[in-house]
Parts: C-alpha cells; sequence; structure tokens
C-alpha cells in the first residue's frame, strides 16, 4: 500500500476485469490525472499528472461552484452549448478567471461550461497523452467519466469511441 503506483494497479485491474482487451485507460480524478497503456493484459505504460489541479474535477467542480451549478448536471448542461467558450486548460486559475470574464460578457453557461470540458480534455492530451498512441479500446474511468461533455470532448478529439464502465467512479 505504500507503493505509488498502487492506485494505477487498481484501476489496470479494475478496469480488465470489466473490460479484458483493455488498451488505453484514461482517468480524471479530483486531484489527479493518469493515463495508462495496456498491452495483453499488462501495464506497459502510465502518466500522471498530481503536479496541479487545473486538470482535474477539482476544477470542474470549482468553476461549477461559481456558476451556481451541481457538479452532477455540468455535462447535460454543457452538452446545449451552441458555441462553447475558448477557454485556457493549462491552469486552473487561469481557466476560473476566464469564466468568470465570459460570464461577465453575458456568455451561456452553456457555451462556458463545454468550454471548460474541452479545455479540460485539450490538457490532459497535451500533458499525459503527448507523443504516445491511444488505442482502442478505450476506457474512461474516474467520477469525471459520469461528465457526458467530457466523454463526447474525449470522442471528438481522439476520433474513436470511449468507453465508460457503470461504477467509473470506484473502479480506482
Amino acid at each position: 500500500a505504500d507503493y505509488i503506483d498502487s492506485e494505477i494497479i487498481a484501476h489496470m485491474v479494475a478496469c480488465l476485469k470489466e473490460y479484458p482487451n483493455t488498451r488505453t485507460i484514461l482517468d480524471i480524478g479530483g486531484e489527479d490525472s493518469k493515463l495508462m497503456l495496456v498491452k495483453d493484459g499488462v501495464l506497459v505504460n502510465f502518466q500522471m499528472n498530481k503536479d496541479c489541479g487545473g486538470g482535474t474535477g477539482a476544477m470542474i467542480e470549482a468553476i461549477a461552484t461559481r456558476l451556481g451549478v451541481r457538479i452532477e448536471n455540468v455535462g447535460e448542461i454543457a452538452l446545449k452549448s451552441k458555441s462553447p467558450a475558448n477557454l485556457p486548460g493549462k491552469c486552473g486559475i487561469f481557466c476560473q478567471s476566464a469564466v468568470v470574464s465570459e460570464l461577465n460578457k453575458g456568455r451561456p453557461i452553456s457555451d462556458i461550461l463545454m468550454g471548460v470540458c474541452r479545455a479540460l480534455v485539450g490538457n490532459y492530451l497535451a500533458v499525459l497523452a503527448k507523443g504516445k498512441r491511444l488505442y482502442e479500446p478505450i476506457v474512461f474511468q474516474g467520477a469525471t467519466a459520469q461528465n457526458v461533455a467530457l466523454v463526447k470532448c474525449f470522442e471528438e478529439s481522439l476520433k474513436k469511441p470511449v468507453l465508460v464502465p457503470g461504477n467509473c467512479s470506484y473502479m480506482g
């Protein structure tokens, strides 16, 4: 339990139990993000971002609170977006500041939330997946995988389907 990678292994074991052919595991947690690459049931590579909350569920939660939106409703509201805001995703503080600016300009909350989801996914892929090939099947785990807008953003960015387990928030 003292070994730092135990959470990584837990994610992989839980995922392979439900999806034995998984090749890529995406995880955006409340305070960190992880990317795990699997081949023939063996973890071959992983990347973890634990230095900044900018690309995590904490960022979405802080923004949702600021906007007066329940975290459980963020995805459904974001999917109603007609013109997503272009927001910075590398820093949670900069993103929150940009959200306030967009809100003050009268931007619809749905456009802001979809912008947040796109920024988060863009940052995740730029930081964790840089230089890596993500093979299917791709499984998205963690509580943020319940956000349907994040799933859509991953699918659009990767141009591949993304599976979400029913118990995604407990798999790590």
